[in-house]
């Protein structure tokens, strides 16, 4: 017994121990939790055996009674070593979880660095580079066309050459005339990219070139290019996108069926170098097995299953017709957001019905927030590539809120159309919820805009019953 209790007291003098680890606490508690075991097995032994000395068994009961405390105090013990150890653990995951977002912010600092480096070499090249003087070309051979294909174009001339190739090749068993390709060049830093141009279109008659007089900007040049087209339909296609091969004989079925005045496509996402990337949630505004159509009543509603925006927010996925599209005037949603061709769909077939097949039309090119953010440095359009706090606060608080509320101030919508939505590519959040937060973030941050938009995003909360931010 003296054994046993010289054990005990050397375990307890661990556990007492506050230089310890807890780890190591939890050890001696295993030890003396041995010896208790040990002890209770011998105890029972000797009364199995008959002895029946009445010291005796009071001496086990007193040494049962003893023990037992001690068992208490031990479990007491093993209480506050657990939880020390729970916090040690937590402490642990916390530190794991701070390395890996200074990893990711020094990896996404990198990336900016390098690709800025790689995007103004790439530009000065341009300036250098005699590609001679670029001019204008006209489509020569479609004077009526069913589609136009309006690209945008600003530098990438390798980008931009592999993007007209992909179209050429398909167009290669359609009937003449039938498509027309329209490349608007924005004042290109790096010249090659009019001189690609210009060289699909003296080699292919259906393709043109037109050249701004000035710089315009992303937006702008957009409708730009949109306006440069005469085709019944029109596709605006992202000068860094791609067609899906053997992908367009399906559009332009679709096309010549004339479901619906908006029709929407499905894309693949690649990256720069053309690897393909995975589907991100939220993009299919209904699910469908590929190959299925599906015909909205109302184009608005596809942001009851999705958001508008995360359906339709991509332009190389829809086509619509052209005429009531360029009949908008785009004045009211410039500078509001990077979408002013959303709500001028909006306006503009709002309340038609919308055409949707879950077919891959397009190979999207999705650069990461920091290889687009270092080809927008200086550029007005930057910040909306810095990701997070700063985009969300900007370009999806109020100035959303005011985009949607001057479209329903210039067609037949209603606020409460976008009640019930949800913009799943960006947030799990009910529209209303997710503009709020971050208008909030907005003026938490000191950032000012524009009395009328601010005005235009509080009728916009008021007629949902909403109380505007302050």
């Amino acid at each position: 017994m003296a054994l046993v209790g010289l054990g005990c007291v050397g375990a307890w003098a661990v556990l007492g121990s506050p230089g310890l680890p807890a780890a190591q606490q939890v050890t001696g508690a295993v030890v003396v939790l041995g010896s208790a075991a040990l002890l209770a097995i011998k105890l029972r032994f000797l009364r199995l055996t008959g002895q029946s000395n009445q010291s005796l068994a009071q001496q086990q009961q007193q040494m049962l009674k003893t023990q037992g405390a001690e068992l208490r105090r031990l479990g007491e013990d093993l209480t506050r070593a657990k939880t020390a150890l729970e916090a040690a653990a937590q402490h642990a995951a916390e530190s794991r979880s701070q390395v890996a977002t200074a990893t990711r912010t020094a990896n996404d600092a990198m990336e900016l660095a390098v690709h800025t480096g790689t995007t103004l070499r790439h530009e000065i090249e341009g300036r250098l580079t005699d590609v001679g003087a670029v001019a204008p070309v006209a489509v020569r051979d479609a004077p009526h066309p069913l589609l136009s294909v309006a690209v945008p174009g600003f530098n990438r001339p390798s980008l931009l050459e592999e993007c007209l190739a992909s179209i050429v090749a398909e167009l290669e068993f359609v009937e003449p005339g039938t498509v027309e390709i329209v490349v608007t060049d924005d004042q290109s830093p790096d010249r090659r990219a009019a001189a690609v141009a210009a060289e699909f279109a003296r080699m292919h008659p259906f393709v043109g070139l037109r050249i701004n007089s000035e710089n315009l900007g992303l937006e702008a040049n957009l409708l730009e290019a949109a306006r440069g087209c005469r085709g019944e339909y029109l596709w605006i296609f992202g000068n860094d996108d791609r067609w899906v091969p053997s992908g367009f004989a399906q559009v332009l079925e679709d096309i010549r069926a004339a479901p619906a005045d908006v029709l929407l496509f499905e894309k693949s996402r690649i990256g720069l170098d053309g690897r393909p990337l995975p589907d991100r949630e939220g993009n299919a505004p209904i699910k469908l097995d590929p190959g299925q159509a599906h015909r909205f009543d109302r184009l608005v509603d596809v942001g009851t299953y999705n958001g508008v925006n995360s359906s339709l927010g991509w332009i190389s996925q829809v086509v619509m017709r052209r005429k009531p599209f360029m009949a908008v005037d785009p004045e009211p949603y410039l500078g509001l957001t990077m979408y002013p061709q959303l709500a001028m769909m909006l306006q503009a077939f709002g309340d038609r019905p919308l055409f949707y097949r879950n077919h891959r039309a397009a190979l999207h090119r999705s650069p990461t927030a920091p290889q687009r953010l270092a080809e927008l440095l200086g550029r007005r359009e930057a910040t909306f590539w810095q990701v997070g706090r700063v985009q969300r606060a900007r370009w999806f608080g109020a100035s959303y809120a005011a985009l949607l509320q001057r479209v329903v101030d210039r067609s037949g919508l209603e606020t409460t159309d976008f009640a019930n939505h949800v913009e799943r590519l960006w947030t799990k959040q009910p529209l209303v919820d997710w503009v709020e937060s971050n208008w909030r973030e907005g003026l938490a941050d000191g950032l000012e805009l524009p009395g009328e938009w601010l005005s235009d995003a509080r009728r916009f909360f008021a007629i949902l019953g909403r109380t505007p931010p302050e």
